[in-house]
């Protein structure tokens, strides 16, 4: 029903006999349910795992020892450290985009 396309969408009458429409009660509630819920669970995932990589991130970085006793600055030997590191986990965590579901 949702088609940019003039040519290709269907008409007005078409869509009142579409089932979603005349059928809504019956057919809107039950049509894609478990996919929907696949989706919710893959994405609530994808969620926690993101705010736990972040939350690694900023702990690594906030409570990382950057001094040693004598005041000298310590270069952090970390993989999550660095303009390069820092670069492709948010690239990694952008690309874990929620499932799109209809």
């Amino acid at each position: 029903m949702l088609t940019v396309n003039p040519g290709k969408r269907i008409t007005a009458s078409e869509a009142l006999k579409h089932p979603w429409i005349c059928q809504r009660e019956r057919v809107a509630s039950v049509v894609h349910r478990q996919e929907t819920v696949d989706c919710l669970k893959k994405f609530n995932a994808r969620r926690k795992l993101k705010g736990a990589i972040l939350t690694t991130m900023l702990a690594t970085r906030n409570f990382s020892s950057k001094y040693d006793a004598q005041g000298e600055y310590l270069r952090p030997s970390s993989a999550l450290h660095g303009p390069r590191q820092t670069v492709l986990l948010y690239l990694l965590l952008n690309f874990m985009s929620p499932c799109l579901c209809l």
